[in-house]
């Protein structure tokens, strides 16, 4: 979900469901000990725990985007560095030449020790390592890779020391998983599935997949949001008048699948259109519970923060790495989640 786990807010998608989505934005909010905001429009916080003693690691974290899902990592990264270090976000808002000029500002400040990559493409970020490799900083991808495979947990490109992946073949997995029991009943099963845009690897191999692997399924339109919940609350509208026949909505995001509930309601056809979502988003888990959404799929922020973090921390201090190159979807589980296995699970953004 991305991340990705959605990857997962406008104001606008806010007013729309009063929830964070995993989606761009303007504005960031934190928790920690301290919370000051940059003139080069970056947050910095500082977490309130003590990490074990050692060089003070200080991250820039690089993203795509602005989102609930991007602070509960954020979180995890300041909840494993502690004291002894910093972590400061800048959001590209899914722009690729930002990615390189936010990157090239955190080298050239000084202020950094290790990076935090967390890119919508993996091409995207090829820069970001060469640059950081070129002035000695280590980075770090998280969700996505970087460089050309979408698919290879190995670094590819140098200036790579490791990351946190979700690999668009795995996520694809848990989404059939998913989807054929969203399906089941539906022979065809005409399906309209939300995309993070035309060219993400993550959300569109997912969609691919459903679509060759799950019986009857019949694809009728990718809607690319950049999960943005109002996007996908005006697509769900346009492609209900163009089919009206859809049996189910293949979310991408928790938050933005759930900008589809209140047009279902007022088409009547809550109930009868399953909605689906990716990430065990907090609302995700409530709607489930409460019936509104069939289910979604695992991902687990906080742990994955947790994750990238320890491994800066080794690589700052010297180090060898524990554990470079790790699935995020194998942090926590369930992976895949619906009305029969929800009670308990909690989700972390």
């Amino acid at each position: 979900m991305r991340s990705f786990q959605i990857k997962a807010v406008a104001a606008a998608a806010l007013a729309a469901t009063g929830l964070a989505a995993c989606g761009g934005s303007s504005g960031k909010s934190h928790t920690g000990s301290s919370n000051t905001s940059s003139a080069s429009g970056a947050s910095t916080s500082t977490a309130t725990k003590s990490a074990s003693a050692g060089k003070a690691t200080k991250i820039a974290y690089i993203g795509s985007s602005l989102s609930s899902f991007i602070t509960a990592q954020e979180n995890g990264m300041k909840n494993a560095v502690g004291s002894n270090g910093s972590v400061t976000y800048f959001n590209a808002n899914f722009n690729p030449q930002q990615i390189t000029t936010l990157c090239q500002n955190a080298i050239s400040s000084g202020r950094y020790n290790a990076i935090v990559l967390a890119v919508f493409e993996p091409p995207v970020g090829v820069p970001c390592a060469t640059a950081a490799h070129a002035a000695k900083i280590p980075v770090f991808a998280l969700d996505e890779t970087v460089g050309k495979d979408p698919t290879d947990l190995k670094p590819q490109v140098p200036g790579i020391d490791g990351g946190v992946y979700e690999l668009p073949n795995e996520n694809a997995k848990l989404v059939v998983n998913l989807a054929k029991q969203a399906c089941a009943g539906h022979n065809p099963c005409n399906i309209v599935a939300e995309v993070i845009s035309a060219s993400d690897p993550i959300t569109n191999q997912a969609v691919s997949d459903v679509a060759k692997e799950v019986p009857g399924a019949k694809v009728l339109a990718r809607m690319a949001t950049e999960f943005n919940p109002a996007t996908l609350t005006t697509d769900v509208q346009d492609e209900l008048t163009a089919h009206p026949d859809i049996n189910v909505i293949l979310g991408g995001s928790d938050t933005s699948a759930l900008g589809a509930v209140h047009v279902l309601k007022a088409k009547g056809l809550s109930g009868k259109v399953v909605l689906t979502g990716q990430g065990a988003a907090k609302a995700g888990i409530a709607a489930i519970k409460a019936g509104t959404m069939f289910g979604t799929t695992g991902t687990w922020p906080f742990k994955e923060g947790q994750a990238i973090a320890k491994m800066a921390i080794e690589k700052v201090n010297g180090q060898t790495i524990a554990n470079p190159n790790i699935s995020g979807f194998s942090l926590s589980g369930p992976q895949v989640i619906t009305k029969k296995n929800v009670a308990g699970v909690v989700g972390e953004w």
